[in-house]
């Protein structure tokens, strides 16, 4: 089975789902499929092709006149129509030796490369990012004055449409996508490759990982405080990418406490985890949380807002505590649990691991992608 993956960006420009995306495309690999990725050259000192580490990746540079011609008015839609031009170029140069197309995050230009995958006789595949308030049609709408043309062009032709939560295959039923053509497939794990789980109780240091605008710091950091009064050792680190300048300036604001919390931007993965005796993740919208699923993984005990989402990778409160988002008194006792009982946070590592063991393992996760393969080509 050969594949042609398409991303807008890939590394060296990495977030979650770009890590997602190599992740499976690693994993297919090792299971027998040939894959291989295109995206956009997001930098000229990007090689155009590259093989990292058994990974193909194909580059192509894309002009964007709202770029070039910054403060400029009028040039989304000749913009968009020149990318048009350029995706089919790329595409067309590459698809007549793959058999399945498989996009990432619906989006113009996954609408235009998909054209051209249609037209060649290869059935498409593309996964969704995120429901709710980001699901990514919302984004289309608003992002592009084609972006409700490009949406009924994609929701017409795209063969199926990978749902990696409850939440973002009901969004995509409302948005006119029969069922029979959308798969629910989560987002993966290398459990193998986490750290061994272990008991980290009672908890004193929080960790709070991700993109920096996605999550209610109001609630977070009002919550940190009333903690603080009970457990004056605790910590609180705030890791991810975003307006890290603007978030060290709203600490500095905050009572003395504060020293107690630090952000710190991006840092490695594995060295947060290991710092951390607990993760607490208020995020307002998610397609289905890679932090949750790598801090179930590496053995943390996890605490979230009660979102769709967050709730369907906690089972429901079996494997992580749940908060209302926006509750600071909710989320105050719930960081007062996990620094005050031993035994319940030992439990939720148990069942943490134990879950996303079943139920996210990236090798079962590949295979049901590639028996969608076989079905489409069949």
């Amino acid at each position: 089975m050969r594949v042609l993956m398409f991303c807008s960006q890939f590394r060296p420009v990495i977030g979650g789902a770009e890590r997602q995306a190599e992740l499976l495309a690693r994993t297919l690999i090792g299971q027998g499929c040939h894959v291989e990725v295109l995206t956009v050259q997001q930098d000229p000192a990007h090689p155009l092709l590259e093989d990292a580490e058994g990974l193909r990746i194909h580059r192509f540079p894309m002009t964007d006149l709202t770029k070039r011609f910054p403060g400029v008015g009028g040039l989304g839609v000749p913009n968009l129509l020149i990318e048009r031009v350029q995706l089919h170029r790329a595409v067309r140069r590459l698809i007549q030796d793959f058999d399945v197309f498989h996009a990432h995050i619906a989006s113009p230009l996954v609408g235009f490369a998909q054209e051209v995958a249609r037209a060649e006789g290869r059935p498409t595949i593309c996964k969704i990012a995120c429901g709710g308030r980001g699901f990514d049609f919302l984004a289309l709408r608003r992002g592009s004055l084609l972006g409700q043309r490009i949406e009924r062009n994609l929701v017409e032709k795209v063969d199926r449409w990978i749902a990696i939560s409850r939440e973002v295959h009901e969004d995509l039923s409302k948005s006119g996508v029969p069922d029979h053509r959308v798969v629910t497939i989560p987002n993966g794990i290398d459990v193998a490759a986490a750290a061994t789980p272990r008991a980290r109780a009672p908890a004193r240091r929080f960790l709070c990982l991700g993109r920096l605008v996605k999550f209610d710091f109001e609630s977070l950091l009002g919550a940190f405080q009333d903690l603080l009064a009970e457990a004056p050792d605790a910590e609180l680190r705030i890791a991810g990418g975003g307006d890290v300048e603007g978030l060290r300036e709203r600490l500095a604001r905050l009572p003395s406490g504060a020293r107690s919390i630090s952000a710190v931007g991006f840092s490695p993965t594995a060295e947060e985890f290991a710092w951390a005796d607990a993760l607490i993740h208020p995020s307002r919208a998610e397609g289905m949380s890679n932090v949750l699923l790598e801090a179930l993984a590496a053995g943390l005990p996890c605490a979230a807002s009660d979102i769709e989402p967050n709730r369907e990778v906690l089972g429901e409160a079996e494997a992580g505590l749940l908060f209302p988002l926006g509750n600071r008194a909710a989320l105050h006792e719930v960081m007062r649990a996990l620094a005050s009982d031993g035994a319940l946070s030992r439990r939720l590592v148990a069942a943490g691991h134990a879950r996303v063991r079943a139920e996210y393992e990236i090798g079962v996760v590949a295979g049901r992608y590639r028996s969608l393969y076989r079905e489409l080509v069949a």
